[in-house]
């Protein structure tokens, strides 16, 4: 029994009995507080010492802040762990969809349906490049009127990088992202993509500003891109 259901109960009994009785029952059972002990960090017993407070009581006070500081902690970790089961059980099932996909459309129809469905994506899409076009170009030369491609221009620095990224994006951005989401995307996870001479951008959209920070982990988004660039290694490819 926990500290505050026997409390609880204990203040039940006690409610129904006097203090002599209450005295009485202590005394026939001296061991009750060996049987209780975590009653003990809920007493209140006062100290005949006037205005000032005793060592004592500063000590058990000091003591029952670090209980709760600790319990507190340990409440965290508990959820903490129970989310990252989650987040692995749910990946594993995504790679094992990815796995399964035998081309391309598989591959794509797959990452939606189980970002969607199970990671809470409000928009998600999957884009290739051809790593010598990436290569060949500067942010300079994209940045200039007649761009051969937008999606190439907005993103070629993160091409380039190849480091996952989260957070909010510029509005040409998410247009040129999610032409039909677009306008409705608030925060977005854009994942780097690397397939021999392919290079790729899979961009994960939410509604949510809050749903993608720039402040977040990306070791799942890390994961992802190498489960789905060693997938792309090994089916047909689209033209790029």
């Amino acid at each position: 029994m926990t500290g505050k259901r026997a409390v609880k109960k204990t203040a039940a009994v006690a409610a129904a009995l006097d203090g002599e009785q209450v005295a009485a029952y202590l005394i026939a059972h001296p061991e009750f507080f060996e049987q209780h002990s975590d009653l003990l960090l809920e007493l209140r017993v006062p100290h005949p010492s006037g205005a000032a407070v005793s060592l004592i009581e500063r000590q058990v006070e000091h003591l029952r802040a670090e209980l709760q500081q600790a319990h507190n902690k340990l409440v965290h970790l508990v959820s903490l762990a129970k989310e990252n089961n989650a987040l692995a059980t749910r990946m594993h099932r995504l790679t094992l969809s990815l796995v399964l996909g035998r081309d391309f459309e598989q591959l794509q129809a797959a990452l939606k349906a189980h970002l969607h469905d199970e990671f809470g994506a409000d928009a998600v899409r999957l884009v290739l490049f051809a790593a010598e076009a990436v290569g060949a170009r500067s942010p300079a030369d994209e940045s200039q009127a007649g761009a051969p491609d937008p999606l190439l221009g907005e993103f070629l620095g993160f091409l380039q990088a190849r480091r996952p990224l989260c957070g909010p994006l510029r509005p040409e951005q998410l247009i040129t992202l999610f032409p039909e989401e677009g306008e409705r995307v608030q925060s977005a996870a854009l994942v780097p993509l690397e397939a021999g001479e392919v290079l790729g951008i899979l961009a994960i959209g939410s509604q949510d500003p809050e749903h993608f920070r720039p402040s977040q982990a990306t070791d799942f988004l890390h994961q992802l891109g190498e489960v789905i660039s060693h997938k792309l290694r090994a089916i047909p490819l689209p033209g790029v």
